[in-house]
C-alpha cells in the first residue's frame, strides 16, 4: 500500500514535510521580527532566532531519514524541489553562519537596515527556495487539476509562506502595521508634504500587496483548481501575521485580506478561472482585488477615521482591480491569430 501510495504522489511525504518544517521556521522569522519592533533585546542569541534555526535543523535531521526510505526513492521521478531545494539549503545554511559573523564585525542590524541586511537577504533567498519545493513538485507532477484539502495543503501552506516571507520582509510597506496617516485640515505647506507622503506610502503599500496577493493566487490558478477556503487561508495567514509584528495594533485592518479571500474562493467556485477560460480568469483578477481593497478603506475609515477624501481611496482600490487585471493578461495572453 506504501509503495502504491508513493507511485501516486511519490514527493507527498518530502511536501508536507517542508509545509510543517517551513511554517516552524517562518514562525521563528515573525516572532524575530516582533522582537525586533518592540525593542526586546538585540543579541545573536535570542528565543526567536532559536525557533528559527531549530526549525532548519529539525528540516536536515528529518530530510536525511525520509531520504533513506528506499520505496520512494525507487519511485522519484524527479529530485524533490529540484536543484533549487540544494541552492536553497546551501543559502540558508551560509547565511546563518554568516549572519553571527556579521553580527561580529559590524554589530547587530536595527530597524531597514535589518531587513537589507545582505546576510539576511541570503537567509530569505535560501529560505524562499526551500519553502516553495512543494509548489515546484506539485507543478512537475502529471496530475489533474483539481487539489483537495488533503493532498492540497502542502501547496497552500507553500503558496502562504512564501508570500509572508517576502510581505516580511517588505514589512515597512505593509498595509496591515500601523499604518501613519494625517489629518489636513488647514496646514502650512511642508506639513501638507508630510500628508502626502503619508498617503502615498500607504497607496504603495495597497498596491504591492495586491501584487503579492495576485500573483500566488493567478500562479496557483494556471495549475489547479484549489479546495474552497484556500485563498482565505492565502491572504488572511499572512495579513494576520503582518499585523502580528506590532501585536495586533490594527487586527481589523488585516481581518479584510479574508474578505477578499473568501471573494477569490466564491469566485474561483462560481466561475471555474483558469488559462482556458479566459473570460472568468479576468473577472477574478478584477473581483478579488475590488472586493479586499474596497473592505479595507472602509474599515479603515471606520475604525481609525482615515482621514481621505473619497477620490483617494476609491481609486487605489480601482488601480488594485486594473493591477490584477493587468497580471492575468501576463498570466493568459490574448491569443496570437494564425498568419493568413
Amino acid at each position: 500500500m506504501a509503495l502504491a501510495a508513493a507511485r501516486r504522489d511519490p514527493h507527498r511525504s518530502q511536501a508536507r514535510g517542508v509545509a510543517f518544517f517551513g511554517t516552524w521556521m517562518i514562525t521563528g522569522l515573525f516572532l524575530d521580527g516582533w522582537s525586533h519592533n518592540h525593542q526586546k533585546p538585540e543579541t545573536f542569541f535570542t528565543p526567536w532566532h532559536a525557533v528559527l534555526y531549530s526549525g532548519f535543523v529539525a528540516a536536515v535531521v528529518w530530510g536525511a531519514w525520509d531520504s533513506r526510505r528506499e520505496e520512494r526513492v525507487e519511485d522519484m521521478p524527479v529530485a524533490f524541489g529540484g536543484p533549487l531545494m540544494t541552492v536553497g539549503f546551501v543559502m540558508f545554511a551560509a547565511g546563518a553562519v554568516g549572519d553571527f559573523a556579521w553580527h561580529q564585525v559590524f554589530g547587530i542590524e536595527r530597524n531597514l537596515a535589518a531587513l537589507l541586511s545582505p546576510t539576511h537577504l541570503l537567509l530569505m533567498t535560501g529560505g524562499l527556495l526551500m519553502v516553495t519545493a512543494p509548489v515546484r513538485a506539485a507543478w512537475s507532477t502529471p496530475s489533474g487539476r483539481r487539489l483537495s484539502w488533503r493532498d492540497g495543503w502542502p501547496v497552500i501552506g507553500s503558496l502562504t509562506l512564501a508570500v509572508g516571507v517576502v510581505s516580511f520582509f517588505l514589512m515597512y510597506v505593509s498595509p496591515f502595521r500601523a499604518t501613519v496617516t494625517f489629518q489636513p485640515g488647514h496646514v502650512t505647506e511642508g506639513f501638507r508634504y508630510l500628508v502626502e507622503q503619508a498617503q502615498i506610502h500607504t497607496i504603495t503599500s495597497v498596491l504591492i500587496m495586491n501584487a503579492l496577493f495576485m500573483a500566488a493566487a493567478l500562479l496557483a490558478l494556471r495549475r489547479w483548481d484549489l479546495p474552497f477556503g484556500a485563498h482565505v487561508v492565502l491572504f488572511g495567514v499572512v495579513a494576520v501575521g503582518m499585523a502580528g509584528l506590532d501585536s495586533f495594533e490594527r487586527l481589523p485592518l488585516a481581518l479584510t485580506a479574508i474578505v477578499g479571500g473568501l471573494a477569490a474562493d466564491v469566485t474561483r467556485t462560481w466561475l471555474a478561472p483558469s488559462p482556458s477560460n479566459v473570460r472568468g480568469l479576468r473577472t477574478f483578477a478584477v473581483v478579488v482585488p475590488a472586493a479586499m481593497w474596497l473592505t479595507y478603506f472602509i474599515v479603515f475609515k471606520a475604525a481609525y477615521a482615515l482621514p481621505w477624501q473619497i477620490h483617494l481611496w476609491l481609486g487605489t482600490a480601482f488601480f488594485a482591480a486594473v493591477t490584477g487585471l493587468g497580471m492575468s493578461v501576463l498570466v493568459a495572453p490574448p491569443e496570437v491569430p494564425a498568419s493568413a
